[in-house]
């Protein structure tokens, strides 16, 4: 799982709704939702207004994971 969080203006409300109703394409967000799905993953995106959260997931076997822990964005145990 890959989570990335701010506390910006959002995202505009036109963008999360054709989001939403996977009529976004592209290389943005429509083209991380493909992508992931490709994988078996998902990706789930809020933005109340103030900032946003993009979550990514990938589901892997057990024996696959090299790490029981999380990792920081340099690979260090969080």
């Amino acid at each position: 799982m890959l989570v990335v969080q701010d506390d910006g203006k959002g995202i505009a409300q036109e963008v999360l709704t054709a989001f939403h109703a996977g009529l976004a394409g592209g290389i943005g967000l429509g083209g991380m939702r493909e992508r992931l799905a490709e994988l078996g993953g998902s990706l789930e995106v809020r933005s109340p207004g103030n900032g946003s959260l993009i979550r990514s997931t990938i589901p892997i076997a057990a024996g696959d994971a090299k790490h029981s822990e999380p990792l920081t964005a340099f690979g260090e145990p969080a």
